[in-house]
């Protein structure tokens, strides 16, 4: 039987709690999900960010580049897919800000 590879996936919510919900939603045996840019940038040094999900700009929330690039920013060299939940501006999908549970997974798995 094949196995689907891991997806790594960064969450970048306003708050906490929101966070937390949607990490306990997008957990699964196939996916690492972090809620934290940077818990991201020690466990990426060797993997590569996969997608970031948001309620705001991922770019404002990422690690602020040094003069050498960090993990993070090396794992964003070939920049992760954007699911914008409730936002406006650039993703590649954006779900309205009251997407069930489904609606989130199904949009992970594109």
């Amino acid at each position: 039987m094949h196995e689907s590879p891991i997806a790594n996936i960064l969450i970048l919510a306003g708050n906490e709690e929101t966070a937390r919900r949607w990490a306990e939603i997008l957990r699964n045996r196939h996916a690492r999900v972090w809620t934290r840019a940077a818990d991201v940038a020690a466990e990426l040094a060797q993997a590569q960010l996969d997608l970031i999900v948001t309620d705001a700009d991922p770019s404002s929330q990422l690690p602020a580049g040094q003069s050498n690039p960090s993990p993070a920013e090396d794992a964003l060299a070939d920049p992760p897919g954007v699911i914008a939940v409730g936002g406006q501006g650039p993703a590649d999908i954006c779900l309205p800000a009251d997407a069930t549970p489904r609606e989130l997974q199904l949009a992970c798995r594109l």
